[in-house]
């Protein structure tokens, strides 16, 4: 009788111990589970957190804002909501200063905060404010069209 209950109990330890029970998720400190987020909810929190409405799989931005299977950002490819105020944040700590300033206001632009805002018609490549077809604006353009008038 001592045998059998030996073996009854050695096959019910095997049973739970063996492949009878799949391992569960890791658990964190608190007890929830530590799943890797999946791409669906983490598009939902990128679209949400740059100022979306996530519905459906589809992210719908404020006015002024367009998705770009990421974020809604606007035309200078700022995200919108709290990524939006993070960015600024930044960018207000940070100066143009020296050649990055110099080239931005002579291209037609204006220094705000780290980055250069360009005049309609124009965006900044990080370097100058251009036109759709690459020329500068401001005083560098002027002489790159005199140069190509000649």
């Amino acid at each position: 009788m001592v045998c059998l209950k030996k073996s009854a109990f050695l096959v019910v330890a095997a049973l739970l111990l063996g492949a009878g029970c799949a391992p569960s998720a890791p658990l964190s400190p608190s007890g929830a589970t530590n799943a890797a987020p999946s791409a669906a909810s983490e598009q939902a929190k990128n679209c949400v957190d740059s100022g979306g409405v996530y519905t459906g799989g589809t992210c719908s931005c404020p006015s002024g804002y367009t998705y770009d299977g990421q974020f809604c950002e606007d035309a200078a490819g700022t995200p919108g909501g709290v990524f939006g105020e993070e960015v600024r944040a930044r960018n207000d700590q940070a100066q143009l200063t020296g050649d990055a300033l110099k080239n931005c206001q002579d291209s037609g632009g204006t220094a705000l905060g780290g980055t250069c805002s360009c005049p309609s018609g124009y965006t900044y490549d990080g370097q100058f404010c251009e036109d759709a077809a690459g020329t500068p604006g401001g005083v560098f353009g002027e002489e790159v069209r005199a140069r190509n008038s000649n």
